[in-house]
């Protein structure tokens, strides 16, 4: 669990971390080539078939929308359909979870909160088996194991995630920035519901310990996949390619374990109250600014399953519609149409 919320749920911030902290070299070996089977069960998408795009509605209020991201820099994420142009084009704002235009200081605050303190390393916090594994595996992305060596656990289990993307994408700007950086062009108004400091106490909930031990899982997992060519960013891509709600929430859990008490804290720190969070800035920017249209850029992962963005503001009264869904319901398919509008 606590690998495959880094995956689906780290900021671009932690793949401009991994850019600066150390260079990136040639890969010394080969990762495994997919397997087939694999390929065929996820084929690629020429862009996303169903956006993850809600238009949330709420009386005296102008419609405001949710819009689903990939903390990725795919260009196919850019392929938007009509409904996904017009509501960027209509919005007066466009919010991201951190404000994507402050970067060196996000930089700063990520690379201070992810180094262990002078005189302390990763192999006091990580058995010798698992750092060996996990050196293995960043010197074959051509990451040089010995810059990781002050890394805080979290940082290294942060970049077991983002060195797949880095090897797919390079240097890419993920999603988030593209559309902020966009809107921000545009003359829109644009922010971040969240900062830094709020980011980086739920990625540091558990102690430099516990996140040692949960690296063993961590490792585990990537040496698994590397031998039996599992590409894991792969799966999650073609599910938001997809546009499936379902299929991605039950990639986020496939290694969740409800009985271990840091996959619970971890779980509820980066997700669960983060969305608290969210829902209550999204209501109360909208109840402040009634006649002001926003999209709210968020990670995918906050806006679906039970503890979700989209369920909590229906809590407190929203109607909330999921636009251009799979199979959309003939509800839908007249929100979207009204959003076009």
């Amino acid at each position: 669990m606590f690998d495959r919320l880094l995956r689906t749920l780290t900021p671009a911030l932690a793949l401009l971390a991994t850019l600066t902290l150390a260079p990136i070299a040639p890969a010394q070996h080969d990762v495994a080539t997919v397997d087939q089977t694999q390929a065929q069960k996820f084929p690629e998408l020429a862009g996303p078939e169903n956006a993850f795009v809600w238009m949330i509605e709420k009386k005296g209020r102008k419609p405001s929308f949710l819009f689903g991201t990939m903390h990725a820099g795919d260009e196919r994420f850019t392929k938007f359909n009509d409904t996904v142009k017009v509501i960027f084009k209509t919005a007066d704002a466009v919010y991201t979870e951190l404000p994507m235009d402050e970067m060196e200081e996000i930089q700063k605050a990520l690379t201070t909160s992810t180094m262990l303190p002078a005189g302390k390393s990763l192999g006091d916090y990580v058995d010798a088996d698992v750092l060996a594994d996990f050196h293995e595996i960043v010197k074959g992305y051509g990451f040089p194991p010995e810059a990781t060596s002050q890394f805080r656990p979290v940082m290294a289990s942060m970049l077991l995630q983002q060195l797949p993307l880095l090897k797919r994408y390079g240097a890419a700007k993920a999603l988030d920035e593209k559309i902020y950086m966009a809107a921000k062009r545009a003359g829109k108004d644009v922010g971040g519901v969240e900062v830094v400091e709020e980011q980086l106490a739920a990625f540091n909930v558990l102690s430099d310990e516990e996140a040692g031990r949960a690296m063993r899982k961590a490792v585990k997992l990537t040496m698994e996949d590397l031998k039996t060519g599992r590409d894991r960013i792969n799966e999650l891509i073609y599910y938001y390619l997809l546009g499936d709600e379902k299929q991605i929430y039950n990639y986020m859990l496939e290694d969740y374990d409800a009985n271990d008490p840091l996959d619970v804290r971890f779980m509820e720190a980066l997700l669960t109250k983060r969305n608290v969070v969210m829902a209550e800035r999204v209501a109360k920017m909208t109840k402040e600014n009634p006649q002001k249209v926003y999209v709210f850029a968020f990670g995918t992962l906050h806006f679906v399953g039970p503890d979700s963005v989209v369920t909590m503001l229906r809590d407190q009264g929203y109607k909330v519609t999921r636009l251009t869904a799979p199979k959309a319901t003939a509800e839908a398919k007249k929100a979207s149409a009204k959003a076009a509008n």
